[in-house]
C-alpha cells in the first residue's frame, strides 16, 4: 500500500512537528510494510497524489477551519483517491473533515486506520472501499454512505500507548530544528518537541470534555526508555541537545517524573546531557520533584495560570487552583534554578479594558520569568464552547467572532500586544529580554512567531 500522510497544521513554520501524526505513522510502520511518505506542504502532496492509494490528513481545530475555506480543499475534494482526515479538529466536528475527505477518524487513529488499510488491501479497486459494507464494522469512523453521513461505534483504547517515533520519517527534520522556538536564551540550542502522555484528568472549561473525547478518560504514558532511545538517536544523527515535553501536565505522576529524571541523570554521568522544558500544573509539583528535574537538566517549567483573578480562574475556567498554589510552585521552581513560565488568557467574560490593564500590571509585577498571553477563545465541544454556542474553530492569539469579553476585537488585540511589552520590558526582566533579542537569529524567529500570531 502507498500512503501519503499530510500535516495541515503548518508546524514547520514554527519548528513544531506533528507528534500525533508521527506516532501514527510509526505505529503502522512497525506492523506493516507499506510505502509511507510524510508531507508538510499540501501543494506538494496534491501534485503527487497519483503515486498513492490513500491520503491521510491530520489537523488541529483552527488549521482545519482555515483549510476547508481554501481552494486547496476544493481541489482535494475532486481528486479520485481515498482521503482520510483525523486529529482534534475532525474528531470534534467530523462534518468539517468531510468537506474534503471521504472518511473521518474520531479520536486516536492507530487502530481504525490499521483496519481501514487492511480492508483496502482486499479490494482490487482501492476507491471501492467507500462502497464496502465492511467499512461500517470499523469503529470511530464518519463517512458518507448512499449520500448520508454514517457514524460507526465510538470506542476508546485505554491500553494503547504512544508509539516510539521513527524520526527518519521526516526527511527535512533539520528545517524544524532550525526553527525550534524554545530555550533560545541558551546559546547553541538545537531542540525538538515530544509528547510523553495522552489525555488529561482535569476539567478546565476551555479544554474539556474535548480532550477526553479524543483520548478517553484514562491517562496513557509513553515508556521512558522509548523517549530516551529517540533522544539518543536525535543526538547522534542531528546533534540535538534540547527538548520540550508538550504533555498537558508532565508532572502529573511523581514516580514517573522521578524515574525519567533519574535516567537522564545517569546519561549525564556518562557525558550525555540535555536541556529541557515541560508543561506543569501548579498543584502537581513539589520540592523533591523540582530538585530532580533541575538536576536532570530541566531549565524551564510552564504553568497554566490563565488569570490572576482567582475567582474567575475557578468559576469561569474551572481550573481548581488557588493563588497560594501558584506562588508556591513559582518559588519551588526558581529555588531549584529553573525558570518559571506562565500561560495567561485575556478577554474573559465581562472583562473590560480597565480590568485587563489591572490584570497585566499584576502579572508584570509577579515573580514569573517568562509569560505568554493568548485570548480566551471558546472552542467547539468544550464547556465554554457549548455555553456560547460556538461551532467554529478560531485562532486564540487573535480576537475573533467568538470574543466574549466587553472589549472590541481591536482593543483586545492591542491589549495583548501591550501585555507582552509590559511584561518583558519590566526593569527586572529587561536585561534578559535585551540579551535574547541581541541575537539576530533569535530576533528573526521571535518576530516571525509574533507576527504570525497577530
Amino acid at each position: 500500500m502507498r500512503i501519503a500522510f499530510i500535516d495541515l497544521n503548518n508546524g514547520k513554520r514554527f519548528g513544531e512537528t506533528n507528534i500525533g501524526l508521527l506516532e501514527l505513522m510509526s505505529f503502522l510502520s512497525q506492523r506493516r510494510n507499506d510505502k509511507i511518505e510524510f508531507f508538510d506542504e499540501v501543494d506538494l502532496a496534491i501534485n503527487h497524489w497519483r503515486e498513492f492509494d490513500l491520503m491521510v490528513f491530520s489537523a488541529m481545530g483552527f488549521p482545519l477551519e482555515k483549510f476547508i475555506n481554501s481552494k486547496k480543499a476544493k481541489i482535494l475534494s475532486h481528486i479520485p483517491i481515498t482521503k482520510i482526515a483525523g486529529g482534534p479538529g475532525p474528531t470534534i466536528i467530523p462534518e468539517k473533515g468531510l468537506i474534503f475527505a471521504d472518511i473521518v477518524i474520531r479520536g486516536e487513529g492507530e487502530i481504525p486506520l490499521f483496519k481501514i488499510i487492511n480492508l483496502t488491501d482486499k479490494i482490487k479497486l482501492k476507491r471501492e472501499i467507500l462502497k464496502s459494507n465492511e467499512l461500517k464494522g470499523i469503529e470511530n469512523l464518519v463517512f458518507k454512505f448512499n449520500n448520508e453521513v454514517y457514524k460507526t461505534n465510538r470506542l476508546y483504547y485505554p491500553e494503547l500507548k504512544p508509539s516510539k517515533i521513527d524520526w527518519n520519517i521526516i526527511k527535512n527534520l533539520e528545517e524544524y530544528i532550525k526553527r525550534w522556538p524554545y530555550l533560545d536564551y541558551i546559546k547553541g540550542t538545537r531542540g525538538i518537541s515530544f509528547v510523553s502522555s495522552r489525555s488529561c484528568p482535569f476539567n478546565c472549561s476551555f479544554c474539556q470534555p474535548t480532550v477526553r473525547e479524543i483520548f478517553g478518560n484514562r491517562m496513557k504514558f509513553k515508556d521512558s526508555d522509548a523517549i530516551l532511545e529517540e533522544l539518543l538517536f536525535l543526538r547522534k544523527n542531528y546533534k540535538i541537545n534540547s527538548f520540550m515535553l508538550h504533555d498537558d501536565t508532565f508532572t502529573i505522576n511523581k514516580n514517573r517524573v522521578i524515574e525519567f529524571c533519574d535516567k537522564l541523570i545517569s546519561l549525564h554521568k556518562k557525558g550525555i546531557s540535555f536541556n529541557w522544558i515541560c508543561n506543569s500544573r501548579v498543584d502537581t509539583i513539589d520540592e523533591e520533584m523540582a530538585f530532580k528535574m533541575s538536576k536532570a537538566g530541566c531549565k524551564e517549567v510552564r504553568f497554566g495560570v490563565e488569570t490572576i483573578d482567582e475567582e474567575k480562574r475557578n468559576s469561569v475556567l474551572n481550573k481548581g487552583i488557588k493563588d497560594k498554589d501558584i506562588e508556591r510552585s513559582i518559588k519551588i521552581t526558581k529555588r531549584n534554578k529553573m525558570r518559571a513560565f506562565g500561560f495567561f488568557m485575556l478577554g474573559l467574560p465581562e472583562q473590560n479594558f480597565r480590568d485587563a490593564l489591572k490584570e497585566i500590571r499584576r502579572i508584570s509585577s509577579s515573580n514569573l520569568d517568562l509569560a505568554t498571553f493568548s485570548i480566551l477563545t471558546p472552542m467547539p465541544g468544550t464547556y465554554l464552547g457549548d455555553k456560547y454556542n460556538v461551532n467554529s474553530f478560531n485562532n486564540y492569539y487573535k480576537s475573533n467572532r467568538n470574543n466574549i469579553s466587553k472589549m472590541s476585537n481591536l482593543s483586545l488585540e492591542l491589549t495583548r500586544i501591550f501585555a507582552i511589552i509590559s511584561f518583558y520590558f519590566r526593569p527586572k526582566r529587561f536585561k534578559n529580554t535585551f540579551k535574547q533579542l541581541s541575537s539576530m537569529h533569535t530576533l528573526f524567529y521571535k518576530l516571525r512567531r509574533f507576527i504570525g500570531s497577530i
